[in-house]
């Protein structure tokens, strides 16, 4: 495994899921559904979406707000430039298109970018990541601000 998602939303993951899989832009995408869960699997990258987590209240009292979606991300200690450029382009594709606050987080604790009231924030502690690119390619208008960790 390079890399792994976990969308946690109250929106229709079956449309997330074709979202998932139509960023990903591989030929061999598989999508499956176990019980609650959706998984999108291309490659190296693993998608798990899902509408039945509890949220986190460590969430709620860093940032003020319950997040509508949360996408969490994960990658293999060897991971490569294309994994991750993958798992930004994933990310940013299925934020861009569910409605509502949302936040974007490194394993599970470290957020890279939230969006709250329709604004979005770049973590300024995420230069490494190289993702203020990524997202000015995207056409999201964003500002930096130092984001706590979980």
């Amino acid at each position: 495994m390079d890399c792994s998602l976990e969308i946690d939303t109250a929106q229709d993951l079956a449309v997330l899921s074709r979202l998932a899989a139509e960023a990903l832009g591989l030929p061999e995408v598989s999508i499956s559904r176990d019980g609650a869960l959706w998984r999108v699997a291309a490659a190296a990258t693993w998608i798990t979406l899902s509408n039945e987590r509890e949220r986190d209240p460590q969430f709620a009292a860093a940032f003020g707000f319950t997040a509508n979606t949360v996408v969490s991300f994960r990658l293999d200690k060897f991971r490569d430039i294309a994994a991750t450029s993958e798992v930004f382009a994933v990310s940013l594709h299925v934020l861009n298109q569910v409605a509502g606050d949302a936040v974007l987080l490194f394993n599970g604790e470290f957020p890279l970018l939230l969006r709250k009231g329709g604004e979005w924030t770049l973590n300024s502690n995420a230069s490494e990541w190289h993702i203020a690119p990524r997202i000015r390619e995207s056409g999201i208008p964003f500002k930096y601000t130092s984001l706590p960790r979980l």
